[in-house]
């Protein structure tokens, strides 16, 4: 469903004598919020976005601030004897710490999340990097998101849910706003674990892509973090 028809799914759903409490303007407000809590919980909310990569180009901007990669692909263009290669983040500390030799062999990049940009290693075959990651709901209007298919909308009726949930909490209306978020929450355990199954998985405890690795040796390479 859109955003205009998602308004008009939750207005249908409320009591005739909560109805009139509730302008659209209310409603959407309350479909930001459950967006906000979903996307962060379930880390469902997957774009793709494909990068032309130049082997003399490092940095290059990326169209949502992410909250998490999903998938890195680097596909060189048609014609060259290169192959498919995936990335694998690191922190920013090892980013800087290190050579483009080492990163390219290591196949690594660097992820800026504050500043929407992705860092990869000169150098490479020229080509099209395919991104996918989760956003964040506070980065994106609600409507884009839900008129766009950034949320699957398979989870449509449950973000409608817990807006429901929350209209009837304000009216004090317990009971009922209990069963909406009991319907809620289910499918958003569901969404959780199978998103969870789709995710890339670190290298590696100790190679923390959130700036802090406090078991990394110093004098340690990629060529030994590959190897763990």
């Amino acid at each position: 469903m859109t955003h205009a028809e998602m308004i008009s799914h939750v207005r249908l759903q409320l009591t005739e004598e909560n109805e009139s409490f509730f302008l659209d303007t209310n409603i959407a407000h309350y479909i930001t919020l459950a967006l906000q809590r979903f996307l962060n919980k379930t880390r469902c909310g997957i774009v793709k976005q494909q990068i032309a990569y130049d082997g003399n180009t490092s940095g290059y901007d990326l169209n949502y601030r992410p909250n998490r990669f999903t998938s890195i692909v680097l596909v060189p263009s048609s014609g060259s004897s290169g192959t498919e290669t995936p990335f694998k983040q690191i922190s920013y500390e090892d980013w800087n710490r290190f050579s483009d030799n080492y990163k390219k062999s290591a196949n690594v990049c660097y992820v800026d999340n504050q500043a929407s940009r992705i860092y990869f290693p000169k150098g490479l075959e020229n080509g099209i990097v395919y991104c996918e990651y989760s956003i964040r709901a506070t980065d994106v209007t609600a409507q884009a998101i839900i008129d766009n298919g950034i949320v699957p909308e398979e989870y449509h009726d449950a973000i409608a849910d817990y807006c429901l949930f929350l209209a009837y909490r304000k009216d004090r209306e317990f009971n009922i706003a209990n069963s909406y978020f009991q319907s809620y929450w289910a499918v958003e355990q569901d969404a959780i674990r199978e998103v969870g199954e789709k995710e890339v998985q670190p290298i590696n405890d100790d190679w923390s892509t959130e700036n802090s690795n406090p078991h990394r040796n110093s004098g340690e390479t990629f060529q030994d973090m590959v190897e763990l």
